[in-house]
């Protein structure tokens, strides 16, 4: 009855696995081209879906075929897995070793059967090696990735640590059932066992279909929200912020202060420099505009050469202080054009929220305080008062 049992999982695994593989080739085929790693994860998929369908044909196959070769297809599924998270997440990866190890299981599983090791000894061998895979791509996403990628893998990373837990407990039961002679011959415990591991092969397709649609909501927001040169927040978004920030204001009656910001004498420096240096000047503005403010402030490109930035929760004195820094640190730290280093300015108006204040008056007390700047000589700031 427990053989029946075995086999009865087995080929609703088989099934199952490869209705997960039709699923990720419908994904590959509409993504194949926004995101790298996506071949590798669907070689995970079909080779450890080929890997369950070897096994169970053990019946009409030689032992050592069956064996060897489904527990090779499922080690390279684990490859497969690495190489494609680390891909999907932009990151370097050593692959030597995994190259070692594939060239190498086959032989050491082999060694395991013709020497005819109990059927407990070759399932810990199998699962350890899954495990230290598996457990490699939880570093990769936990670890390694950025903060941005680990937050949109995350589901991701949870089926991989429920598959982890899976395997470990696999690993355990063998530990304490040492009396199977053959696979589909073991007590009921693996069979659950097994079940559990295919629920967690659908989880992790599931959760790696997620893990790509987040990404994709991720980059139809960037669209509608950051501006595609500079890399700040468009006007759109930038203005909202503002509205947010200005709610809290009203509502805590904490201090608000913005910086309008404007490129000096930008047109010249296109007539001399050429429009594409022209974008380079405002990349390089905003990366000093983003250095050298707090992570808590939003910088957003307001137009052109015009940036706002929002500053919460601090004082006039220190708004100014910040101000003063901006306009040096522009200045001072030259704009790189092919290796010629060219100076650029701006000049920078504060205004600051008060009480009853509307988004539209404090932009128009910022640019009055922006033009008394340029007025003054530009490179320079200005207080409205």
């Amino acid at each position: 009855m427990h053989s029946l049992d075995m086999r009865t999982i087995v080929t609703v695994y088989v099934l199952i696995s490869y209705a997960c593989s039709a699923m990720l080739i419908v994904v590959y085929v509409h993504n194949k081209h926004k995101f790298q790693g996506l071949i590798h994860l669907l070689g995970w998929s079909l080779s450890f879906s080929a890997g369950l369908n070897v096994a169970a044909l053990h019946q009409v196959s030689p032992p050592l075929i069956s064996t060897v070769a489904s527990n090779t297809l499922m080690f390279a599924s684990g490859v497969f897995l690495v190489f494609g998270m680390a891909k999907y997440l932009d990151l370097n990866l050593e692959r030597r070793i995994y190259y070692m190890a594939l060239a190498t299981f086959p032989f050491a599983y082999s060694f395991l059967v013709k020497n005819q090791f109990p059927i407990y000894a070759r399932i810990i061998f199998f699962n350890a090696v899954m495990f230290a895979v598996y457990s490699h791509v939880a570093h990769l996403i936990f670890i390694k990735a950025s903060r941005r990628s680990r937050k949109q893998a995350s589901i991701f990373g949870r089926a991989v640590i429920l598959f982890l837990v899976v395997i470990a407990l696999r690993i355990l039961y063998s530990l304490s059932d040492t009396k199977s002679v053959e696979y589909f011959n073991i007590q009921t415990a693996e069979n659950v066992l097994v079940t559990l591991s295919m629920v967690c092969v659908i989880f992790l397709t599931f959760s790696l279909q997620l893990m790509i649609n987040s990404r994709l909501y991720f980059e139809v927001e960037q669209l509608a929200t950051i501006d595609p040169l500079t890399k700040v927040y468009n006007r759109r978004r930038i203005e909202g912020i503002a509205h947010a920030q200005l709610c809290n204001h009203e509502s805590g009656k904490k201090s608000l202060h913005l910086f309008l910001i404007d490129v000096d004498n930008f047109k010249r420096f296109n007539d001399s420099y050429g429009h594409v240096n022209g974008d380079i000047g405002l990349v390089h503005i905003t990366d000093v505009i983003k250095r050298n403010v707090r992570e808590c402030d939003a910088v957003g490109r307001w137009g052109g050469e015009e940036f706002v930035v929002i500053l919460p929760d601090l004082t006039r004195d220190k708004a100014t202080k910040i101000a003063a820094r901006l306009v040096e640190s522009v200045y001072n730290e030259k704009v790189d054009l092919n290796g010629k280093q060219v100076e650029i300015s701006i000049s920078l108006g504060v205004a600051t929220f008060a009480e009853n204040s509307s988004l539209q008056s404090v932009i128009n007390q910022a640019d009055i305080a922006l033009y008394k700047a340029k007025k003054n000589g530009r490179n320079r700031h200005e207080v409205y008062s």
